[in-house]
């Protein structure tokens, strides 16, 4: 396809036998649709009026047979013996009807045959439900019954009736089926009117009315033999087309050839100039005007690319300098510590690579720069000084862009610097004020919770009294729990907190944080579900202490949040992870809120609504500690009011 001979070939190729494409392609897809849903549509109106006719003519029959009912030849059924003379009447109409699709009989109202087209029917009882004597026409198996009432001529009293039973394989004369198209009338499977599809056939169904209600006609649709003629249409044309192809492709060789022969020369001279990088040299012309038009261009845009190729050498030069400068000025700049090593460094690595006196100073004399810096604490920009060039007139356009780049390093690495200093600065302050702070309100509080205790005891209290003692007591403990999370918190992000890793039997663990949580389990009337006996001898490389505290605080959790239901504990061990999984039925958390949970003092809507409210520590302070032992921590629920699974997840 690189060939500009082997693509112009293509083309003239393309371009021949597209109308063939196009018209194989219409028939083939576009008419033998159109013929197929023609086909469909034809035989859908067939159907419809097939299925008109056959109204008609049972309308017809029941006419013909409300016209019978009414000759005075049917007087003689009120002897309720046998008449021969009404059954030869009978037998004429059935014959004439075609005798295997009509029968004739008249009975009297004991249901016994006393005429009939079928000579041994006579004397025959009928059998017939009062039901159906009352219906004009009804369907029963594959029989069709029109019942006719018998009434004297002299005094209208009921003598009987005329009955007409007709075939339903007769209904089928009246379906006009060919080798494309067949009719058949079945009886409804589906109440819906429905098609099927595929390849070779096509299904259709339409539902019958009044007396025919309950079943269809159904047609199929041969859809190899209705496309035959435009199938032998295609072999034709196709055999039309593969000549036309030969045609197209010698023609097209031919002038591909003729096209291509001055373009191949101009390849040779131009691949000539490619090896020797002399760009002296030129193409030459060939006679044909609009050749010698494009080796002229040719020869000039040789000629343009050797001088823009000088250029571009030397210019590459340049940026390779300054780019060895521009890496070696950023290595020096991100090794030092303070702003002073940073502006020092960087003043002297752009002296080095621009050969130029360069400063900065709090006065402008002849800057090309103004270094600024964010302060974070008040989010403004902060003067650090100007960078002073001598003779910076004299520097091109890539040195500019140098200064301007190491300018934007130096502004970077100084904030950097800055931001890291106050963070530390931040940070040791908030874990000192903490640590303070924290033990400071143990003292009072230990002595609130003392007296709060002292006090219950006391006999000459009231109830009301010890109910409001025993709040300020709870209350209390509630707040001292926060310092102490405080306080692990703290600890923690302090690197101070002790861990001894040992082997640790985790369901015995398990066992003892259970244990202690059991009474408030109990409390609140809910029940434990306990599923730990996989790992019962399992040993793995933990913190006893910090393990068991973390196992006590998501049970604590899930029973703060939890008023009904249970709390289960299930341990899952895969081929090298155990997971320890918490569940509870309590509150839940929305899928907008999972990603808050573990942050610190955070309390979502749903934990703000519980009657017993936290902290906002609880998962917070199990991550940090899942953390010291190397394990993870993930939360999951189905949203508000459906509960909540925590999981520990620990590499064996």
């Amino acid at each position: 396809m690189k060939s500009i001979k082997t693509r112009l070939l293509l083309t003239f190729i393309l371009v021949g036998i597209t109308p063939y494409i196009f018209v194989v392609g219409y028939f083939s897809y576009w008419e033998k649709n159109k013929i197929i849903q023609r086909v469909k549509q034809d035989s859908l109106l067939q159907a419809k009026h097939a299925e008109k006719i056959m109204q008609n003519a049972l309308i017809s029959l029941e006419e013909e047979m409300s016209f019978l009912s009414k000759l005075e030849i049917f007087d003689d059924m009120i002897s309720n013996d046998t008449d021969l003379q009404i059954s030869r009447l009978l037998e004429k109409k059935s014959i004439k009807a075609g005798r295997k699709y009509l029968k004739l009989y008249s009975i009297n109202l004991e249901q016994k045959v006393i005429a009939s087209s079928e000579i041994k029917s006579i004397n025959e009882m009928f059998g017939m439900g009062e039901t159906d004597l009352k219906k004009r026409v009804f369907i029963q198996g594959s029989d069709i019954y029109i019942v006719k009432e018998v009434h004297a001529s002299f005094d209208e009293s009921h003598l009987g009736y005329l009955v007409a039973i007709l075939k339903m394989d007769t209904l089928n004369t009246y379906l006009l089926s060919d080798e494309h198209v067949r009719y058949t009338i079945n009886k409804v499977v589906q109440k819906e009117e429905t098609t099927t599809e595929n390849k070779l056939f096509y299904t259709g169904r339409i539902g019958l009315l009044n007396v025919l209600n309950g079943y269809e006609i159904s047609y199929l649709v041969d859809k190899k033999k209705s496309l035959d003629s435009i199938n032998d249409f295609l072999y034709y044309l196709s055999i039309v087309t593969i000549f036309g192809l030969l045609m197209i492709i010698y023609i097209s060789g031919k002038l591909s050839a003729i096209v291509t022969r001055p373009i191949y020369a101009l390849k040779e001279t131009a691949k000539m100039i490619v090896e020797t990088k002399d760009f002296h040299l030129r193409i030459q012309t060939q006679s044909i005007d609009e050749f010698d038009e494009l080796a002229d261009s040719f020869n000039e845009l040789f000629e343009t690319t050797g001088i823009l190729l000088e250029k571009l050498k030397l210019e590459n030069e340049v940026r390779l300098k300054n780019y060895i400068g521009l890496s070696d000025t950023f290595n020096a700049i991100s090794q030092s510590d303070s702003y002073e090593d940073s502006i020092a460094l960087s003043l002297r690595a752009m002296r080095r690579n621009l050969a130029c006196e360069i400063s900065i100073d709090t006065i402008d004399t002849n800057s090309i720069q103004k270094l600024t810096m964010k302060d974070f604490v008040d989010n403004s920009e902060k003067f650090v000084g100007y960078l002073n060039v001598k003779n910076a007139d004299s520097l091109n356009t890539q040195e500019v862009i140098f200064i301007e780049s190491v300018v934007l390093m130096m502004k970077n690495h100084l904030e950097r610097i800055s931001l890291i200093e106050k963070i530390n600065s931040a940070s040791s302050a908030k874990s000192a004020f903490i640590s303070a702070m924290s033990h400071e309100l143990r003292t009072p509080l230990n002595a609130i919770i003392g007296y709060s205790q002292y006090l219950i005891t006391y006999e000459e209290m009231s109830d009301e009294q010890v109910d409001s003692i025993a709040k300020v007591e709870t209350a209390a403990y509630h707040l001292l729990n926060i310092i102490n999370d405080i306080l692990d918190i703290a600890k923690i992000e302090a690197g101070k907190i002790e861990k001894k890793i040992e082997n640790t039997n985790i369901y015995d663990q398990l066992e003892e944080a259970m244990d202690i949580t059991q009474a408030l389990v109990e409390d609140k009337g809910l029940r434990f579900i306990i599923d730990i006996e996989t790992i019962k001898e399992l040993k793995i490389l933990s913190d006893k202490k910090i393990f068991k505290q973390i196992i006590i605080n998501l049970i604590s959790n899930a029973i703060k949040f939890t008023d009904d239901g249970y709390i289960s504990i299930a341990a899952l061990l895969s081929k090298n992870t155990l997971e320890i999984k918490v569940q509870d039925t309590g509150v839940g958390i929305s899928s907008e809120d999972l990603s808050r949970v573990f942050d610190e003092f955070t309390q979502l809507e749903n934990a703000k609504n519980a009657k017993n409210k936290g902290s906002g520590l609880g998962l917070s302070l199990c991550k940090h500690l899942s953390q010291e032992i190397g394990a993870t921590i993930s939360i999951s629920s189905n949203g508000l009011g459906q509960g909540s699974s925590v999981t520990l997840s620990i590499k064996l």
